[in-house]
């Protein structure tokens, strides 16, 4: 079972778009995070180790809207993503990046764009032998790999023990 923390309406002036007045003069943002991540230990220990600070996670955000501008706001949403996957304890996240003033020449209340990434799981598999010839294992990795996705990133050289 995945629990979840919500974060919702952390704003503050960005300089983030397109056009110069947007660069120059910036606008605001919100932005809302949804954290996907096992809660049950800190419900039993009471203990903040146990989960993920949000107070810590929105300084985080705070830190991306007001920091160094980008184009897109998908960039903007990519970064937060990014940045919440750090935490060891979150699985998932979804960002929401508004951006209410945003120059579109039209009425409307609202535009935003929403990511939603998944942390990668990593995998190591080690082949080799303990009775036998173990050169073939280490010679052509790549035979071994699943063709949907898995690839040798490092082979390092043989051992003996």
């Amino acid at each position: 079972m995945t629990d979840r923390i919500h974060l919702r309406g952390v704003e503050a002036v960005g300089f983030h778009g397109v056009l110069p007045d947007e660069k120059r003069d910036g606008q605001p943002f919100v932005v809302d995070v949804v954290l996907d991540l096992e809660l049950e230990a800190a419900g039993a220990s009471d203990d903040l180790y146990d989960t993920v600070s949000y107070a810590e996670v929105a300084g985080e955000v705070m830190a991306r809207i007001t920091g160094p501008s980008f184009d897109l706001i998908e960039r903007l949403a990519e970064v937060i993503a990014d940045d919440t996957l750090r935490h060891s304890l979150v699985d998932a996240v979804t960002v929401t990046v508004h951006k209410p003033q945003a120059p579109v020449g039209h009425p409307f209340s609202d535009v935003a764009v929403e990511v939603r990434r998944e942390r990668g799981l990593p995998v190591v598999v080690g082949l080799g032998a303990n009775l036998g010839d173990a050169r073939p294992c280490g010679r052509q990795p790549s035979r071994y790999a699943d063709p949907r996705g898995l690839a040798a990133r490092r082979v390092r050289p043989r051992r003996r023990s």
